[in-house]
């Protein structure tokens, strides 16, 4: 059974409440708002990519999940900003 069977959602709307999930998740983690998270990882891309990786990443936990995205935000934050100096 698919998560759009099980769920009756549409698979947008999935992706969209883990997008969401992960954004809000972050932001209480790294002690951020709901936007200024929202705003640097849009700003590196992220949330696009996140929301590709959906499948894989729905098996594992929520601090897991979080753990890695703030990993990856500074990691590619930081790529940005050597390729921007």
């Amino acid at each position: 059974m698919s998560a759009t069977q099980f769920t009756g959602l549409s698979a947008l709307e999935i992706q969209m409440a883990f997008a969401s999930l992960c954004v809000e998740s972050a932001a209480k983690k790294a002690n951020c708002t709901f936007r200024e998270m929202y705003d640097r990882m849009k700003r590196i891309g992220l949330i696009q990519q996140y929301v590709k990786k959906l499948d894989p990443l729905h098996t594992q936990s929520r601090e897991y999940v979080v753990d890695e995205l703030l990993r990856t935000i500074e990691r590619l934050e930081k790529q940005n900003e050597e390729v921007n100096v």
